[in-house]
């Protein structure tokens, strides 16, 4: 056949095979390898999982390991646990300060913030450490540097531990290690500051103790709140009422990062008292090695207002005060500048600027420019401009002030023509009258020709630019003197914050009440309280003199030149029913003026009897003693507002000053020596006393002065007529004589 084999072992079957090992069975396989039975497989066998995590030896990174392979979450062990070849991000070390998230760094994009770092004032988490007290450190005073060496001293003795602090930070409580056997220990810790060892320590806060065990231990004080600033040296005592035993816990003692511990400082018999310190100097205490612990607080805006205590709120307990708030006038540094109520006292100058009598280029477009730098950071609420310039033509002027942020506002330009000089020229868009209505040499307040508002709301830090330009040839000039004057709505609260004046509150509040404030008119310096009409014909009202029958003679004839050049206060500002005057009467440059009648309340409103240049004191003066003229009748000040009206023995509602007794002639008017002269001073309404209108017998119609005429007695001179003004002739007096129940209210605006 085909497959016939010759051979010894020839096989004729189906699959016959001449070879040697010739198998003619069903699963015959010749080759060394070959498997003829059903399940006969020819393939490589599957790779092993040795650490069986379902992941087979050629495609996981690591076989010996279950907890690596290709889609495992990676978690700290520093082993590729997903197979892609690198570690988890939280296991490298990004930052390069030796530890990564997986070793708790809290913050690995920053080589400053690490596990063991110590805390600075930086308002970051520096030791990863989110306790609270993160920074504190143990102090401990040896017992070799106890007082006399005796741990059972007590006495009259004070020691400071000496702290000085390089990094800012905010000290926020002590721990002391003591222990109280009888349990009438009170312990005061007090903290105090000074610039170098050579100055007198200023005290900064105090915290007291809860009761200490009687076995010892580390007891917490109250919260401090002392922010400690880098350069300044820190003292730590302790006040105690009655002795706190003896107590010592071995730790051993280090520097804070904050700064460094310097030793001790000893008071014997508690003296001196450290500066304005609370405490009185009664200490009695042991002296003992006291294990003492200063925590500081890094990383937590206690108070919740958005600044942390170490960086940069001056007081982490309160959250009205933080650097950038208002400033208010409150005795409290709220905006954390270093200045308690820095900005607020009303239009004090916060830049003198330059000046000195500068030429001003005459007919030059391009003019003198000044400048003057502002570091006040308050937004402006109210800017006025004070001006002294030399010049033969003001009417040439054109003055400009330039904000740093790039305002500018026109303030003069040719105003009234030929006249000379500004002399103290103060530019306030609360001013009485505009600019333009005044005369040489434009002394006290105006309204400049376009408003200053224009730079309310502007932070005033930077370069302020004044710039005046002579359009004109021939009259030349110099600027003397320039200041920029800054106000708040809330000046007038506190002595120091004064307002102008009752109308520059109004206007700067917008909502002021009636009562005391604090105003400085002339900025003296030596501001004082006054009282405020705030609601009567439109407010505004500052009370400068009282008329009263309180009993004493306070307006007489003699003393007249109280009413006028004669400076002196009488009286008190709080007792507004009895004689008073104001130092207002004599500094507030007027323009309208208002009567107030009690107990009647009838009032009289003058407005524009003044033009705001002159105080009523010199308004009363610049009047002719006495004032005589039959044709001045009706032809006073016209009353322009309140409840006044003709009747009784009132001849008019006009206002008069130093008016003369008409009753017979002008000789005899002009003769204040004659018979029957009741003349009187300062201001007076037109009565018809016994011989009918006009001017007969002015003094019932007065203040208080009245003439010694030589039918009077000796003692007229000193007498004071009760008349209170307009409520003599319309029997409005009908208080009770004597006690101040009648009285005349004078107030300007």
């Amino acid at each position: 056949s085909a497959d016939d084999d010759d051979s010894a072992d020839d096989d004729d079957s189906a699959d016959d095979d001449d070879s040697a090992d010739d198998d003619d069975s069903a699963d015959d396989d010749d080759s060394a390898d070959d498997d003829d039975s059903a399940d006969d497989d020819d393939a490589t066998p599957p790779p092993p999982d040795d650490d069986g995590d379902g992941v087979t030896a050629d495609l996981d990174c690591d076989d010996t390991d279950p907890n690596n392979f290709p889609g495992n979450a990676e978690v700290c062990d520093g082993a590729d646990n997903d197979c892609d070849a690198a570690l988890g991000g939280d296991e490298i070390d990004d930052d390069g300060d030796g530890q990564t998230e997986c070793d708790g760094d809290c913050d690995d994009g920053d080589a400053g913030n690490f596990v063991g770092n110590p805390e600075v004032c930086d308002g970051l988490d520096n030791d990863c450490d989110p306790d609270t007290y993160s920074g504190g450190a143990t102090h401990e005073h040896p017992p070799d540097l106890a007082v006399g060496g005796d741990a059972t001293v007590s006495g009259g003795d004070l020691r400071i531990n000496l702290y000085t602090v390089t990094t800012s930070t905010l000290l926020d409580h002590i721990e002391l290690y003591g222990a109280d056997t009888d349990g009438d220990a009170v312990v005061t810790a007090m903290v105090y500051s000074r610039a170098t060892p050579e100055e007198s320590w200023l005290f900064e806060a105090d915290a007291t103790f809860p009761t200490f065990p009687a076995s010892g231990d580390w007891v917490v004080s109250d919260v401090l709140y002392v922010p400690m600033q880098p350069g300044r040296q820190y003292g730590v005592g302790f006040h105690f009422t009655n002795t706190l035993e003896p107590a010592y816990e071995d730790d051993v003692g280090v520097s804070p990062g904050w700064g460094s511990f310097d030793g001790y400082e000893d008071y014997p018999d508690a003296g001196p008292l450290p500066v304005n310190s609370p405490t009185a100097p009664t200490f009695a205490f042991d002296v003992l090695p006291w294990s003492l612990r200063l925590h500081t607080w890094d990383e937590v805006d206690a108070d919740g207002d958005g600044s942390l205590g170490c960086v940069d709120d001056c007081d982490d307990g309160d959250d009205t005060v933080f650097p950038g708030n208002a400033e208010s006038c409150n005795g409290v540094d709220d905006d954390c500048s270093g200045t308690i109520d820095d900005g607020q006292a009303s239009f004090t100058p916060i830049v003198v600027g330059g000046g000195g009598g500068t030429p001003i280029p005459d007919d030059d477009p391009t003019g003198l420019a000044v400048t003057a730098v502002v570091t006040d950071e308050e937004p402006i609420t109210d800017l006025n401009l004070l001006l002294d310039v030399t010049h033969t033509y003001v009417g040439d002027l054109e003055i400009t002030l330039t904000s740093p942020e790039g305002t500018s506002v026109l303030l003069m330009d040719d105003v009234y023509g030929d006249a000379d000089d500004l002399v103290g020229t103060l530019l306030d868009d609360e001013g009485p009258l505009p600019i333009t209505a005044g005369d040489q040499p434009f002394s006290g307040r105006w309204t400049p020709i376009n408003p200053l508002d224009a730079f309310d709301g502007e932070q005033p830090s930077g370069t302020w630019t004044l710039t005046v330009v002579d359009d004109a040839v021939d009259d030349v000039g110099t600027l003397d003197g320039w200041e920029l004057h800054l106000g708040s709505a809330d000046a007038g609260v506190a002595e120091a914050c004064p307002a102008i004046d009752c109308n520059t509150l109004l206007q700067g509040s917008g909502s002021a009440a009636d009562g005391l404030a604090w105003i400085d008119p002339v900025a003296s310096g030596a501001p004082y309280e006054a009282y405020c009409d705030q609601t009567t014909e439109g407010g505004g009202w500052t009370l400068t003199l009282v008329s009263s029958n309180d009993g004493v003679a306070t307006w007489t004839i003699n003393d007249r030149l109280l009413m006028s050049t004669d400076v002196t206060p009488v009286g008190d500002v709080a007792d507004t029913d009895l004689d008073f005057k104001s130092p207002a009467h004599h500094e507030i440059g007027f323009l309208d003026l208002l009567f107030v009648h009690e107990p009647s309340g009838t009032t009289a409103e003058y407005e524009g009897v003044s033009d705001a240049t002159v105080d009523l004191g010199s308004f009363i003066d610049s009047f002719q003693l006495p004032n005589c003229d039959y044709g001045m009748a009706g032809d006073g000040f016209e009353l322009t507002g309140g409840s006044l009206v003709v009747g009784g023995d009132l001849c008019d509602t006009d206002l008069y000053f130093n008016v003369g007794d008409h009753e017979t002639s002008l000789p005899v008017c002009n003769n204040i020596n004659g018979s029957w002269n009741n003349g009187t001073y300062g201001p007076v309404w037109n009565t018809g006393f016994n011989n009918g209108c006009p001017f007969d017998d002015p003094s019932e119609a007065g203040l208080g002065p009245t003439y010694v005429c030589n039918q009077c007695t000796a003692a007229t001179g000193d007498t004071e007529k009760n008349s209170q003004g307009y409520g003599g002739p319309l029997s409005l007096n009908t208080g009770a004589g004597g006690t101040g129940e009648n009285h005349l209210q004078v107030y300007v605006r």
